[in-house]
């Protein structure tokens, strides 16, 4: 079953229900946005929510189901926390709705990001009493790592849930909005032109980091359960990463050692809590997402040398202007086995989500 990891949608009705966070407008040419009560302006289309273009996208591009993931719009990690809340709600009722009624939608769901509280009562309430199939993140807590202490009972949940993690991290959050056009948590983003931040660095950033933090932070060391997909990050920098994560691994750990036996440590310089090589753990917990050529360019070596065909998917990014609904062309027209790229079109994503 070929599908696509990496799509995004707002129902409309959700707009309705918050009429103090979101105001509908039409410039002159008739284009549709959206006024946020915080500042800023969205673009809004038919592209995010009606139904019928987004599977007649899905068809041309190849797929039979998709994994539905949340619009900037899903209240930002900035936003009130009593808004995220109320706003979030009503995001996962509705896409909840969808996934019920379309087979060929996963639904995913959408937690406040301010408080580990109100992240972990949403996700329960999400996956038990809604049905949804995974929890997206976004790259941070609010800036803090993913492996931040007060949320360590909400990976605990998902691992009892036997759900997947979507880390998707948030970059365009409005235009001429008050508080800048992008995610104020977005790495690099005070170093770097804005938009290169964004949409050739800054998602990339995200994804390192959020592997290294759930694997160096000890998280999946405790919750050998849990699987993660990095959206929208690429792939092709996956071996120089678990090598560099192995070889730090090592000799923090050894000079650690080394340094106990003569010395005492008192500076906070400490040994990682896993015992699992970081390599080992991206190979057994984590999707990447092929979201480029180049990433398809190297789809050989990730595959043929590498041995990461258990560790990739395809994803589209409609109704992006970043993505492409070229990607399956892309796989089927690389120089790696039909096994390995059936697994890549749809094959992984489908095992961490439990469809056949």
């Amino acid at each position: 079953m070929r599908i696509d990891a990496d799509t995004h949608i707002f129902p409309k009705e959700v707009l309705a229900k918050h009429k103090d966070v979101f105001t509908l407008r039409h410039d002159d040419s008739g284009k549709e946005w959206v006024e946020k009560a915080s500042g800023g302006f969205v673009p809004f289309s038919p592209l995010k929510y009606d139904i019928k273009i987004r599977l007649d996208s899905m068809r041309d591009a190849g797929f039979e189901k998709e994994v539905l993931l949340g619009e900037p719009l899903v209240p930002l990690p900035f936003e009130p926390l009593e808004t995220s809340i109320r706003v979030t709600r009503t995001y996962n009722d509705e896409v909840a709705k969808l996934g019920d009624k379309y087979d060929e939608f996963i639904p995913i769901a959408e937690v406040p990001h301010q408080d580990g509280g109100e992240a972990l009562a949403e996700l329960e309430r999400a996956v038990e009493d809604l049905g949804m199939k995974g929890v997206r993140l976004f790259g941070s807590w609010c800036g803090k790592n993913l492996n931040a202490a007060d949320y360590w009972p909400f990976f605990e949940k998902v691992d009892k849930l036997g759900i997947p993690i979507f880390v998707h991290h948030l970059g365009l959050t409005s235009l001429k909005a008050k508080a800048g056009q992008t995610n104020p948590f977005t790495i690099g983003r005070d170093r770097i032109d804005p938009l290169v931040a964004i949409l050739s660095l800054g998602f990339m950033f995200e994804g390192m980091l959020g592997v290294s933090s759930l694997i160096l932070g000890g998280v999946l060391e405790r919750y050998r359960h849990i699987k993660v997909v990095i959206n929208e990050a690429g792939s092709a920098w996956i071996p120089s990463l678990m090598a560099r994560l192995d070889q730090d691994f090592e000799l923090r750990n050894k000079t650690v050692s080394n340094l106990a036996k003569a010395i005492p440590i008192e500076s906070g310089y400490k040994a990682y809590p896993i015992k699992r090589l970081p390599s080992d753990q991206i190979r057994e917990h984590f999707l990447f997402c092929i979201d480029s050529l180049g990433d398809a360019k190297a789809l050989s070596f990730l595959v043929n040398t590498m041995k990461l065909e258990g560790n990739l998917a395809a994803q589209t990014d409609f109704p992006h202007v970043e993505g492409s609904n070229d990607c399956l062309r892309w796989i089927l027209g690389s120089e790696i086995s039909e096994t390995a790229k059936a697994k890549i079109m749809g094959g992984n994503v489908g095992k961490m989500l439990h469809i056949n």
